[in-house]
């Protein structure tokens, strides 16, 4: 159980002996706190940062078959089967159109991932705030109705920083960083993804490396 000010913040989840890390075991707790409501709007929220991470990868992933169509058209659909079924079942008549309307979906492509990574942005700040909102009425509320022997014996200066306060840095100290963490964490298992489905060995193994030098160093 933690609180903030008076207001017990129970958690129902039991205790984890196994979890080490404070801040893992300050996002659990974080996550009981959360209503019914707010919880599917958290799930609204993990919904829209797959989206765009996986726009962000779509749009990565038309960048090679333009580039391969502007050095060389005919040996860019040879060497590229998904491009060359996409350009017989659209029936173009020459390499160029097709290199031209790829270029388009790939500019409407990072067009709608910029505005969908602006609309994320405003949704976590807005879920976020929310729930600061909610939690600081609640504890105001539960201040209010205090007995007059909790007035007396507590300094008012502290209520109200426990009002204004405390609770807005639990909230922008943990809430936007967590969800800013589990953005770049689904946009790293896309791009993974996607490097393991071109060339899995070589994926596999710069992963391998990366992992073996981030442990080394």
């Amino acid at each position: 159980t933690t609180s903030i000010g008076m207001l017990p913040l129970r958690s129902t989840r039991p205790t984890r002996h196994f979890i080490d890390n404070a801040m893992l075991n300050h996002i659990l707790h974080l996550w009981d706190l959360l209503d019914r409501r707010a919880r599917i709007r958290a799930a609204f929220v993990l919904l829209t940062m797959i989206i765009v991470s996986f726009m962000e990868i779509l749009g990565i992933g038309l960048i090679a078959p333009i580039l391969q169509l502007a050095i060389d058209p005919a040996q860019g659909l040879e060497k590229n089967s998904w491009l060359s079924k996409v350009y017989t079942l659209l029936n173009f008549n020459t390499p160029s159109a097709f290199m031209i309307s790829l270029c388009l979906a790939a500019f409407l492509v990072f067009l709608l991932k910029n505005l969908f990574a602006l609309y994320l942005v405003n949704v976590q700040y807005r879920f976020t705030w929310d729930l600061l909102t909610d939690y600081s009425l609640r504890l105001f509320r539960q201040y209010l109705h205090a007995s007059y022997a909790e007035h007396v014996r507590r300094n008012s200066a502290i209520l109200l920083r426990n009002v204004n306060y405390s609770i807005l840095g639990v909230f922008n100290g943990l809430m936007m960083p967590v969800l800013m963490i589990f953005s770049d964490l689904l946009l790293s298992i896309f791009i993974i993804g996607f490097l393991i489905w071109l060339n899995p060995w070589i994926a596999i193994t710069a992963i391998g490396l990366l992992g073996l030098a981030g442990a080394i160093f």
